[in-house]
């Protein structure tokens, strides 16, 4: 396991500083899952999911091969994709999988399979938006201060809801922070315009 794990990090600071193509990402995606789906061991939950980072790193710098026939795939028969989730799913099971393991390899392999699905999914861009009126840009940086602080709030304040509270609170200001850097950057791209000419 630890073999595996240093050599999806080796795989991935080496393409990452060479430039290979995106194959890389399937091959790192492979020493991910394979090992869960093989070996039923705890990973400690999602402090340790350090190769989900490496991964979101390698396809940043070197887009994953065949991401755009995967999305397009994905998006014209999604009816298909949600019942091969749903034929995945093992709903008599309860408890956290991924710190409690399936005694089964197969139980394993059906749970492993639905975190790698959804994450080809995101890695791809199935879910992407044609967003027009660019709700998205500002929403994805509250999402990444809601991922990063959402815990520190609910231990910060008494009850952990007045954490979950004060997240959302803040998506306003986020809207807000966006709106005043849009101006400021029209008024910065009008000055120039108003230079040049």
């Amino acid at each position: 396991v630890v073999a595996a794990h240093l050599a999806s990090y080796f795989l991935c600071m080496l393409t990452c500083a060479t430039g290979c193509d995106g194959r890389a990402g399937w091959v790192l995606m492979a020493f991910m899952y394979i090992h869960r789906m093989a070996i039923a061991y705890s990973r400690g939950g999602h402090p340790v999911n350090v190769d989900v980072f490496m991964l979101g790193m390698l396809v940043q710098k070197v887009p994953l091969y065949g991401a755009d026939t995967f999305a397009r795939t994905a998006r014209e028969y999604w009816p298909i994709v949600f019942s091969l989730l749903l034929l995945l799913s093992t709903p008599g099971v309860t408890g956290r999988c991924d710190l409690h393991p399936h005694y089964h390899g197969w139980e394993r392999v059906r749970f492993y399979s639905i975190e790698w699905i959804l994450m080809l999914l995101l890695i791809s861009g199935t879910f992407n938006t044609s967003d027009p009126r660019q709700i998205t840009p500002w929403l994805n940086i509250w999402a990444l201060y809601a991922y990063c602080f959402h815990v520190a709030w609910a231990r910060i304040f008494w009850k952990p809801m007045y954490g979950a509270v004060f997240t959302y609170l803040a998506i306003p200001g986020f809207f807000a922070l966006h709106r005043y850097l849009l101006k400021r950057k029209q008024g910065r791209q009008a000055e120039a315009k108003g230079t040049k000419e």
